[in-house]
Protein backbone atom coordinates (compact mmCIF):
# COMPACT_ATOMS: atom_id res chain seq x y z
CA UNK A 1 0.00 0.00 0.00
CA UNK A 2 1.39 3.25 -0.85
CA UNK A 3 1.28 6.86 0.97
CA UNK A 4 1.83 9.79 -0.23
CA UNK A 5 3.17 12.61 2.24
CA UNK A 6 1.62 15.86 1.55
CA UNK A 7 1.84 19.32 1.51
CA UNK A 8 -1.13 19.95 -0.52
CA UNK A 9 -3.86 22.79 0.55
CA UNK A 10 -6.29 20.86 2.96
CA UNK A 11 -9.06 21.18 0.00
CA UNK A 12 -6.34 18.45 -2.20
CA UNK A 13 -7.92 15.66 0.07
CA UNK A 14 -11.43 16.18 -0.88
CA UNK A 15 -12.84 15.98 2.62
CA UNK A 16 -16.23 17.07 2.78
CA UNK A 17 -16.27 18.10 7.03
CA UNK A 18 -15.10 22.03 6.99
CA UNK A 19 -14.03 21.18 9.77
CA UNK A 20 -11.63 17.86 9.27
CA UNK A 21 -10.61 20.35 6.46
CA UNK A 22 -9.26 23.29 8.76
CA UNK A 23 -8.10 21.01 11.08
CA UNK A 24 -5.73 19.40 8.70
CA UNK A 25 -4.94 22.42 6.96
CA UNK A 26 -4.13 24.29 10.27
CA UNK A 27 -1.59 20.91 11.91
CA UNK A 28 0.12 20.48 8.38
CA UNK A 29 1.13 24.57 8.43
CA UNK A 30 2.09 23.67 12.19
CA UNK A 31 4.44 20.62 10.68
CA UNK A 32 2.38 18.17 11.06
CA UNK A 33 2.41 15.48 8.16
CA UNK A 34 -0.53 13.91 6.25
CA UNK A 35 -0.02 10.50 4.74
CA UNK A 36 -2.61 9.77 1.93
CA UNK A 37 -3.58 5.87 1.58
CA UNK A 38 -6.59 6.23 -0.37
CA UNK A 39 -9.33 5.00 2.00
CA UNK A 40 -8.08 7.01 4.83
CA UNK A 41 -5.36 9.81 5.95
CA UNK A 42 -2.32 9.45 8.70
CA UNK A 43 -1.93 12.32 10.52
CA UNK A 44 1.02 12.59 12.63
CA UNK A 45 3.03 15.35 14.77
CA UNK A 46 6.19 13.91 16.03
CA UNK A 47 6.71 17.53 18.30
CA UNK A 48 3.82 16.02 20.35
CA UNK A 49 3.22 12.25 20.51
CA UNK A 50 0.48 13.61 23.57
CA UNK A 51 -1.67 15.59 21.20
CA UNK A 52 -4.45 12.71 20.90
CA UNK A 53 -6.11 14.92 17.07
CA UNK A 54 -2.47 15.50 16.15
CA UNK A 55 -1.35 11.83 15.51
CA UNK A 56 -4.80 9.69 14.03
CA UNK A 57 -6.15 8.14 11.63
CA UNK A 58 -9.32 9.48 9.50
CA UNK A 59 -10.95 6.97 7.45
CA UNK A 60 -12.94 8.43 4.45
CA UNK A 61 -15.85 6.78 5.30
CA UNK A 62 -17.15 4.82 8.27
CA UNK A 63 -16.13 1.31 8.09
CA UNK A 64 -18.02 -1.63 6.95
CA UNK A 65 -19.48 -3.70 9.40
CA UNK A 66 -16.99 -6.44 11.04
CA UNK A 67 -14.13 -3.55 10.34
CA UNK A 68 -13.44 -1.96 13.47
CA UNK A 69 -10.63 -4.71 14.44
CA UNK A 70 -8.89 -4.36 11.26
CA UNK A 71 -8.94 0.23 11.44
CA UNK A 72 -7.80 -0.55 15.40
CA UNK A 73 -4.86 -2.87 13.91
CA UNK A 74 -3.69 -0.59 10.96
CA UNK A 75 -3.72 2.09 13.98
CA UNK A 76 -1.60 0.04 15.78
CA UNK A 77 0.60 -0.61 13.12
CA UNK A 78 1.14 3.42 12.06
CA UNK A 79 1.33 4.52 15.88
CA UNK A 80 3.26 1.90 17.74
CA UNK A 81 3.36 2.49 21.65
CA UNK A 82 1.21 5.98 21.42
CA UNK A 83 -0.96 4.68 24.62
CA UNK A 84 -4.04 6.36 22.97
CA UNK A 85 -5.91 5.60 19.61
CA UNK A 86 -7.49 8.46 17.92
CA UNK A 87 -9.68 7.55 15.16
CA UNK A 88 -12.48 10.17 13.06
CA UNK A 89 -14.71 9.76 9.95
CA UNK A 90 -15.22 12.06 7.16
CA UNK A 91 -18.89 11.73 7.27
CA UNK A 92 -21.20 12.02 3.68
CA UNK A 93 -23.47 15.19 3.30
CA UNK A 94 -26.23 14.56 4.86
CA UNK A 95 -24.72 12.24 7.64
CA UNK A 96 -24.86 12.68 11.56
CA UNK A 97 -22.00 10.82 13.67
CA UNK A 98 -25.21 9.36 15.32
CA UNK A 99 -26.16 6.98 11.98
CA UNK A 100 -22.20 5.82 12.28
CA UNK A 101 -22.17 2.01 13.83
CA UNK A 102 -19.45 2.67 16.78
CA UNK A 103 -20.42 -0.62 18.33
CA UNK A 104 -17.21 -2.43 17.96
CA UNK A 105 -15.34 0.46 18.33
CA UNK A 106 -16.76 1.20 21.96
CA UNK A 107 -16.28 -3.00 22.60
CA UNK A 108 -12.59 -2.39 21.83
CA UNK A 109 -12.82 0.04 25.01
CA UNK A 110 -12.91 3.17 22.67
CA UNK A 111 -14.98 6.34 23.76
CA UNK A 112 -17.39 7.86 21.36
CA UNK A 113 -17.68 11.56 20.95
CA UNK A 114 -19.39 14.24 18.47
CA UNK A 115 -17.65 17.05 17.51
CA UNK A 116 -19.69 20.33 16.33
CA UNK A 117 -18.16 22.70 14.27
CA UNK A 118 -19.72 26.38 13.89
CA UNK A 119 -19.19 28.23 10.82
CA UNK A 120 -19.27 32.11 10.11
CA UNK A 121 -18.95 34.09 6.41
CA UNK A 122 -18.46 37.65 8.21
CA UNK A 123 -17.96 38.13 11.89
CA UNK A 124 -20.61 40.18 14.06
CA UNK A 125 -19.56 42.10 17.68
CA UNK A 126 -21.34 39.96 20.28
CA UNK A 127 -24.73 40.86 21.59
CA UNK A 128 -23.43 40.83 25.43
CA UNK A 129 -19.41 42.22 25.14
CA UNK A 130 -17.76 41.12 28.31
CA UNK A 131 -16.76 44.32 29.99
CA UNK A 132 -14.71 42.96 32.66
CA UNK A 133 -11.79 41.22 31.05
CA UNK A 134 -9.24 42.41 29.74
CA UNK A 135 -8.99 41.20 25.63
CA UNK A 136 -5.63 40.81 24.14
CA UNK A 137 -3.28 38.75 22.15
CA UNK A 138 -0.74 36.27 24.26
CA UNK A 139 2.45 38.38 23.86
CA UNK A 140 5.46 37.33 26.44
CA UNK A 141 6.58 34.44 27.94
CA UNK A 142 4.38 34.88 31.22
CA UNK A 143 1.58 34.52 29.37
CA UNK A 144 1.95 31.73 27.43
CA UNK A 145 3.00 30.57 30.96
CA UNK A 146 -0.74 30.91 31.56
CA UNK A 147 -1.94 29.51 28.45
CA UNK A 148 0.26 26.15 29.38
CA UNK A 149 -1.06 26.34 33.06
CA UNK A 150 -4.85 26.71 31.74
CA UNK A 151 -4.45 24.28 29.02
CA UNK A 152 -3.04 21.63 31.74
CA UNK A 153 -6.22 22.56 34.16
CA UNK A 154 -8.65 21.61 31.41
CA UNK A 155 -6.80 18.78 29.74
CA UNK A 156 -5.37 16.76 32.96
CA UNK A 157 -7.47 13.32 32.72
CA UNK A 158 -4.31 11.18 32.37
CA UNK A 159 -1.78 12.59 34.65
CA UNK A 160 -0.19 15.91 35.18
CA UNK A 161 2.86 15.21 33.05
CA UNK A 162 1.37 14.10 29.93
CA UNK A 163 -0.67 16.83 30.05
CA UNK A 164 1.90 19.23 30.32
CA UNK A 165 3.84 18.28 27.95
CA UNK A 166 1.15 18.42 25.40
CA UNK A 167 0.28 22.00 26.49
CA UNK A 168 3.71 22.68 26.15
CA UNK A 169 4.09 21.31 22.27
CA UNK A 170 0.65 22.98 21.50
CA UNK A 171 1.78 26.39 22.76
CA UNK A 172 5.38 26.35 20.99
CA UNK A 173 3.31 25.26 17.70
CA UNK A 174 1.19 28.48 18.47
CA UNK A 175 3.92 30.67 18.98
CA UNK A 176 5.32 29.51 15.79
CA UNK A 177 2.21 30.19 13.87
CA UNK A 178 1.94 33.72 15.42
CA UNK A 179 5.69 34.65 14.79
CA UNK A 180 5.05 33.67 11.19
CA UNK A 181 2.37 36.00 10.90
CA UNK A 182 -0.62 32.96 10.20
CA UNK A 183 -3.00 34.44 13.62
CA UNK A 184 -2.35 34.88 16.93
CA UNK A 185 -3.79 33.36 20.04
CA UNK A 186 -5.79 35.68 22.02
CA UNK A 187 -6.45 35.80 26.02
CA UNK A 188 -9.04 37.19 28.09
CA UNK A 189 -7.41 38.39 31.77
CA UNK A 190 -9.09 39.50 34.83
CA UNK A 191 -7.00 40.96 37.44
CA UNK A 192 -3.88 39.90 35.16
CA UNK A 193 -5.19 36.37 35.21
CA UNK A 194 -5.74 34.44 31.99
CA UNK A 195 -9.04 33.04 32.25
CA UNK A 196 -9.97 31.72 28.68
CA UNK A 197 -8.21 32.06 25.38
CA UNK A 198 -9.06 31.37 21.69
CA UNK A 199 -7.02 31.46 18.59
CA UNK A 200 -7.54 32.03 15.23
CA UNK A 201 -5.14 31.25 12.40
CA UNK A 202 -5.36 31.81 8.39
CA UNK A 203 -5.08 27.86 7.02
CA UNK A 204 -5.45 28.53 2.95
CA UNK A 205 -6.78 31.27 0.76
CA UNK A 206 -9.33 33.59 2.96
CA UNK A 207 -10.21 30.35 4.72
CA UNK A 208 -9.29 30.54 8.89
CA UNK A 209 -9.96 28.24 12.10
CA UNK A 210 -10.87 29.96 14.81
CA UNK A 211 -9.89 27.17 17.79
CA UNK A 212 -9.95 26.07 21.46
Amino acid sequence: MHADASTEPAHAWGLRSLALRTDLALLGISGSTIEDYGTHLVVRTPANPRFFWGNFLLLRRPPYPGGAREVLAAFDAEFPGAGHRAITFDLPAGETPGEVDVEEFLAAGLKSSRGVALTAAELRPPAHPNTEAELRPLASDEDWEQRITLSIAINDEDGHRSAEAFARGKAAQERDLDARGLGQRWGAFVDQRLVATAGLYRVEGDLARYQS
